[in-house]
C-alpha cells in the first residue's frame, strides 16, 4: 500500500463521505497513553481529527499493568504512548510493531532526524520499535546566591565529586542557631531510580554486562559509588536525611522534598530533571560532576510512541504515529491551554528543531540540558525484566538507611535476586538470540 500522506488522507475523506452524515465514524483509532501524557495527546488528537474528517482518535489511560491487560485482550489498541522504562518489556513480549519497514518506504521520518542517543534506546537488533517523543536527563541545578554567600566559585565543566562534597559542606548550615541544620548543600530526591545509576557509573561501575544477562551493581566500583551518595547525607550531612528526625524541616510541618527546599532557597545543589524549574531563586544548570572513573554519566528519560503489533489498521496507525511525534504535534502541545505548564518543559528529540529553537531563544539553561545528553544512559529498569528492577535497587538503599544495614551485603543480595529474575525471564524467551 502506498503510505504517502496524500493518498491516505484522500482515502479517509472518501470514507467520510459515506459515514459523516451519521454518528458512525469511518475509522476509529485508539491511543493508549501513560496518564501523565494524556493532555498532550488529547491536544494533538483534536487537531488530527480536524485534519482527517471521519477519523475518531480515542485516547485512553493505561499504566503498565492495565496496558498489558488491554494488549492481551480483544480490545483494539493502535498506538501506544508511554514512559521510557516500559519499552524493553513490551518489546521483549512482542507487543510493539517493527517500524523499520515503514521507515524504509516513508522518507518523511528518519532516525537521523533525532539526537542519536534517543532512537538507539528503542532499537533492538537494528530494528526500530518506537519513536522518541520527549526527553530529559538529570543535571545539577545550583543556587547562585548560596554559592556566593559561601565564597564558592560556581560549578565548572571540570568539577568533580570532591568539589561537590567540599562545596556542599560549606553551604550546609544551621542558620537560626537551634542546633539543627536548616540549609543544606545537596539533594537528589534520594533514593531515585534515575539518580542512583549516576553514582554507580561515575565510580566506574556498570548496571549490566554487555548482553544484559547479569547485573553488575554489586561490583566494588558500583558499591563505592552508592556509598559516596549515602555518605553525602549520613556521614557528611550535606543533605537533609530522610530517617533522622532532627534533619526534617523543624516546626514547619511535614517533610519537604528536596525540590521544594531548593525552591525555598534552602538547598545549594539539586540533581533534577528538565521537569523541575524554579522561579523563586537565582539558579543555573551545571553538568554533573566528574566521578572517580573520569566520566560524568547521566541518566536519560525518553517518553516514546509506538504502534501496537496487533493493530488492525497499521497504515492508518503509522500516519497517526507520525503526526503525534512530529514537530507540528509538539508545537500543538506548547500552544494548548489544556496541557499543564509542567509538561510544556519537555525537550524535543528532533535535532534541527531543537537547534533552531535554541538559536531563537538563546536560553542558556536549555542549551545546558541538551549538552547534558552526552554520556547519558537509561536506568537499571530499562531491561526486558521490567521496571521492577528499579524498585528493587531503590528499596535496597532505603532498607540500608532505615534499618542500618550493611550496604555491600545488601547490594550483593539484591544483585543475586535480580540475576535470578533475569535467568527465569530468559528461560521463557532469550533476548540475546
Amino acid at each position: 500500500m502506498n503510505l504517502g500522506k496524500f493518498t491516505l488522507r484522500t482515502a479517509l475523506i472518501l470514507l467520510c463521505l459515506a459515514f459523516c452524515t451519521s454518528n458512525v465514524y469511518a475509522l476509529e483509532l485508539t491511543v493508549a497513553v501513560y496518564p501523565t501524557q494524556k493532555t498532550r495527546v488529547l491536544a494533538m488528537a483534536e487537531v488530527y481529527e480536524r485534519e482527517h474528517p471521519g477519523v475518531k482518535v480515542n485516547v485512553v489511560d493505561a499504566q503498565l499493568d492495565k496496558l498489558l491487560a488491554m494488549l492481551a485482550s480483544t480490545q483494539d489498541i493502535d498506538v501506544i504512548a508511554h514512559a521510557d522504562n516500559t519499552f524493553p518489556q513490551l518489546q521483549y513480549l512482542g507487543l510493539l510493531a517493527d517500524l523499520t519497514k515503514y521507515l524504509d518506504i516513508d522518507s518523511s521520518v528518519k532516525t537521523s532526524d533525532f539526537f542519536p542517543e534517543l532512537p538507539r534506546m528503542f532499537t533492538d537488533k537494528n530494528r526500530l520499535y518506537a519513536i522518541p517523543w520527549v526527553w530529559s536527563t538529570v543535571s545539577a541545578m545550583y543556587n547562585k546566591d548560596l554559592f556566593g554567600e559561601a565564597g564558592l566559585v560556581y560549578p565548572t565543566q571540570n568539577w568533580t565529586w570532591v568539589d561537590l562534597l567540599q562545596s556542599t559542606r560549606k553551604i550546609t548550615k544551621d542558620t537560626d542557631g537551634n542546633g539543627y541544620n536548616d540549609r543544606w548543600g545537596f539533594g537528589d530526591e534520594f533514593p531515585s531510580a534515575h539518580n542512583l545509576p549516576i553514582w554507580i557509573l561515575g565510580a566506574g561501575g556498570q548496571l549490566w554486562n554487555e548482553d544484559r544477562t547479569k547485573t553488575l551493581i554489586d561490583s566494588p566500583e558500583s558499591i563505592y559509588g552508592l556509598k559516596f551518595n549515602l555518605d553525602l547525607y549520613d556521614t557528611y550531612n550535606c543533605g537533609p536525611g530522610t530517617n533522622e528526625p532532627d534533619m526534617r524541616v523543624q516546626q514547619t510541618g511535614p517533610y519537604l522534598k528536596y525540590a521544594q527546599l531548593f525552591d525555598l532557597g534552602r538547598l545549594g545543589v539539586l540533581y533534577a530533571t528538565r521537569f523541575y524549574i524554579t522561579q523563586n531563586v537565582s539558579s543555573a544548570l551545571a553538568p554533573l560532576p566528574i566521578g572517580p572513573a573520569g566520566i560524568r554519566p547521566a541518566t536519560i528519560s525518553a517518553q516514546w510512541m509506538a504502534m501496537s503489533a496487533n493493530t488492525k489498521h497499521p497504515d492508518e496507525a503509522w500516519d497517526l504515529l507520525k503526526f503525534l511525534t512530529s514537530t507540528e504535534g509538539f508545537e500543538i502541545t506548547l500552544a494548548s491551554d489544556k496541557v499543564e505548564p509542567l509538561y510544556k518543559l519537555a525537550l524535543m528529540p528532533h535535532i534541527k528543531y531543537t537547534i533552531e529553537h535554541l538559536r531563537k531563544t538563546g536560553d542558556e539553561m536549555e542549551q545546558a540540558w541538551v549538552l547534558s545528553m552526552a554520556n547519558a544512559t537509561p536506568t537499571l529498569g530499562f531491561h526486558p525484566v521490567g521496571i521492577k528492577l528499579n524498585n528493587m535497587l531503590v528499596n535496597a538503599i532505603k532498607s540500608v538507611r532505615s534499618n542500618n544495614l550493611n550496604l555491600a551485603n545488601t547490594i550483593m543480595e539484591t544483585a543475586r535476586q535480580m540475576n535470578v529474575m533475569v535467568d527465569e525471564t530468559r528461560q521463557q524467551k532469550d533476548w540475546t538470540k
